[in-house]
């Protein structure tokens, strides 16, 4: 890996963070507690409601030697959902926010040649404390060849005590392969 790619990631790239992780807590820090995949897939699922297969991989790989490769399925949002490990039980795998703030989700997603063009998007979803989704805020991308970053920032609602992060195909395009690495999460 480039010299400057992992100077990026170690700065939290996109979102001006560092990548430590700050488990269960709303910390400057990543939150996001298994970001590079290098031991198991563990705080990472298919977005609900879509299914996608997903699988510890090392055919691409953004920092390490694995990353997560998404197998979509023809539905809309099928996708990668980072959490926290101790997910998936509500409220286990939500982040803990707090109103007031900015928050920052990025990630690097690979295309092969065979996908460029797709239309993906990352999201954040602020939660109450029922899970009930209160308000979201996107950013859309279409896939080039190699690793890009994906990134969004926005502002909680007030009465959001969680968020759901997410990156997803939209609309729906087939069944394709994308990869996932280097989730970062927490406030701006």
């Amino acid at each position: 890996m480039p010299v400057a790619v992992a100077a990026l990631i170690a700065a939290g790239a996109g979102c001006g963070g560092p990548t430590a992780p700050t488990p269960g807590t709303d910390s400057p820090a990543n939150m996001i507690e298994n970001n590079d995949y290098e031991v198991d897939l563990a705080g990472v699922e298919p977005v609900n409601g879509a299914p996608a297969i997903l699988a510890r991989d090392n055919a691409h790989a953004m920092h390490g030697a694995w990353s997560v490769r998404v197998t979509t399925t023809d539905l809309e949002w099928s996708g990668v959902r980072p959490m926290r490990r101790l997910g998936p039980t509500f409220p286990y795998e939500l982040f803990p926010i707090t109103t007031g703030l900015t928050y920052c989700f990025s990630a690097w997603v690979y295309g092969t040649p065979t996908v460029v063009g797709k239309a993906m998007v990352i999201g954040i979803s602020w939660r109450d404390s029922l899970n009930n989704r209160l308000a979201y805020v996107e950013g859309r991308y279409l896939l080039a060849t190699g690793w890009q970053q994906f990134v969004v920032t926005g502002a909680p609602p007030g009465n959001a005590v969680y968020a759901a992060t997410y990156v997803s195909q939209r609309p729906a395009q087939g069944v394709w392969d994308f990869w996932f690495d280097v989730p970062w999460f927490g406030r701006r």
